[in-house]
């Protein structure tokens, strides 16, 4: 996530922790201090995407994702045993 923000977006580790924590202490993300890029064998992706399915903007590609359209489970990756992959588990809206 720091790498990503800090080459898409220019934003420091700092400025990306800081919202990152923000963002885990509302519900919007899972916890986000991990170095784990691997999901476990029960993980139940369609929770997920159900839960973001009738978003006004993302929801259209959550709702093909569920039909099967374009889903792939995520390639292996590290489990470090502490936590999950950050992974959004509920939806924002605009404001």
């Amino acid at each position: 996530m720091l790498k990503v923000a800090s080459q898409t977006y220019g934003m420091s580790a700092h400025d990306t922790m800081k919202i990152a924590e923000h963002l885990y202490l509302r519900g919007f993300i899972t916890y986000p201090r991990t170095e784990s890029t691997t999901y476990s064998a029960n993980f139940n992706f369609n929770e997920i995407l159900a839960s973001h399915a009738h978003h006004p903007d993302w929801g259209y590609y959550a709702a093909a994702l569920l039909r099967g359209e374009g889903f792939a489970k995520p390639k292996k990756g590290v489990d470090n045993g502490d936590h999950p992959p950050i992974t959004p588990v509920k939806a924002a809206d605009r404001d």
